[in-house]
């Protein structure tokens, strides 16, 4: 076992790019709160506070769940210590404000990594389970929630932490649970096995739906990691390409901390994701990523799971008025059909969208009872603010997703109603039962009143 007991290195988000809590990544919406930081898992926490309280971590929660609206926001950030890695099993113990990629950082150099990676390293432990985020990997690995082991939990309504396992109703609503359930001050988890700091990163491109349904069941079987950017056509055609990834070995300097290669200094303006922006922007990326395709690559881990961490500040792209992620699931069968009518229902209304990326769900059963990910085909869209043809959209949108049993993304949310949300969770109540009395969100209020 060895002795991780100090603080782990300075490798979370730079000062200038932490959230003021006012507001989720999204930018929308925004409400006013407090904020109180706890500097050690067991600080006494404003249970008390008017307007109720909610955890808060690295602020990249796209939607409502991360605001308190009105209370007061207790950031866990500072309580970041690795306390213990056993370097035979990968089990590790960590407190809830580690950074996913100060956690990656430590135990890379023993041949182990975090079982599930979202888009962005600055998601804290705390926030992973609270989301059960998924990666890149989810039908080999499942949801984040299938590795944890067990959970420290500080509730309003308990003297002291109790201590969660697999089975226990409560870890249940904890996975998922989006902070509701208290306050995690640690967990214990298992890493995943390997055998460097590197990627053999490939590009394959496709152009048309059948293509897409072909590889993507190849890509299953034959690799570990892939996440497909697409770039949704006129009456329902389609064109995009694979990034699949398989770990190796690679050189030691690749463990350290990945260098920024810019800053996006300002909001930009509404032109940088107009229309013929984004179109051109298409037709870049597309025409780069097919050059890319001709041989496979060994690159570091970190820019093939977490391509947008090297431009800092890349929520300013979509401006002052900022963006909704329209994150959805739909189940293996309905896909094929579903989802290429849904996009084309999207062309249709002439709605921009961008950074479009596809993943594939398999059959790892996730843990909580709100987690998202089910088998089939996962599309997360980015659409800069379009005011209410774009909320009126994603209401037709809600209906039609639930109507094929899939559902959408609590942790990208900020607008779903609430017969909507009972639709795509129908396990809620069992939720609200375990919430903590003293613990609000905005999205919990939204969708449950």
């Amino acid at each position: 076992m060895a002795d991780l007991t100090h603080p782990l290195p300075p490798v979370a988000v730079p000062d200038a790019e932490r959230d003021d809590g006012a507001s989720s990544w999204g930018r929308y919406p925004g409400h006013p709160q407090q904020r109180r930081r706890l500097w050690w898992p067991h600080d006494p926490v404003p249970w008390t506070s008017r307007g109720g309280v909610l955890p808060r971590g690295l602020g990249r929660s796209y939607g409502d769940s991360c605001l308190a609206h009105g209370g007061t926001l207790v950031d866990v950030t500072p309580c970041a210590r690795l306390l213990a890695l056993d370097t035979a099993t990968g089990v590790l113990t960590a407190e809830a404000g580690a950074s996913l990629g100060a956690i990656a950082a430590a135990v890379l150099p023993h041949g182990w990594y975090p079982p599930v990676v979202p888009g962005t390293r600055h998601v804290t432990l705390g926030g992973a389970i609270a989301n059960d985020i998924h990666g890149k990997n989810h039908w080999s690995a499942g949801s984040f929630g299938c590795h944890v082991r067990s959970i420290e939990l500080r509730r309003s309504d308990r003297d002291a932490p109790v201590r969660l396992v697999p089975g226990d109703p409560l870890f249940a609503a904890t996975i998922g649970g989006i902070g509701l359930t208290g306050i995690i001050a640690s967990a214990t988890i298992a890493l995943a096995r390997v055998p460097g700091p590197g990627i053999v990163g490939r590009a394959h491109a496709f152009g048309s739906w059948d293509d897409y349904f072909a590889q993507a069941e190849e890509t299953t079987r034959a690799h570990a990691h892939s996440v497909e950017w697409f770039a949704p056509g006129a009456r329902g055609t389609v064109r995009g390409v694979f990034r699949r990834g398989d770990p190796a070995s690679g050189p030691a300097h690749w463990n350290a901390e990945p260098s920024a290669w810019g800053v996006v200094p300002f909001d930009l303006p509404a032109a940088a994701t107009s229309g013929p922006a984004i179109a051109a922007f298409n037709a870049v990326y597309f025409r780069a990523s097919v050059r890319a395709a001709r041989r496979p690559r060994l690159v570091p881990v970190w820019p093939f799971m977490h391509p947008l961490d090297g431009l800092g500040h890349v929520n300013r792209i979509y401006g002052r008025r900022g963006f909704l992620q329209y994150h959805f699931v739909v189940p293996r069968g309905a896909d094929r059909t579903e989802v290429p009518a849904i996009l084309a229902a999207i062309a249709d209304r002439g709605m921009r969208v961008f950074l479009p990326v596809m993943k594939q769900f398999g059959p790892v059963a996730s843990p909580g009872l709100l987690s998202f990910p089910l088998p089939g085909t996962s599309v997360a869209l980015d659409f800069p603010w379009q005011g209410d043809r774009l909320f009126r959209l994603l209401d037709e949108l809600d209906a039609r997703v639930a109507d094929c049993g899939g559902r959408v993304y609590i942790a990208k949310d900020a607008r779903m109603s609430g017969e909507a949300f009972r639709r795509f969770y129908p396990r809620w109540e069992e939720l609200e039962r375990h919430r903590d009395p003293a613990i609000r969100s905005h999205f919990w209020q939204r969708v449950t009143r």
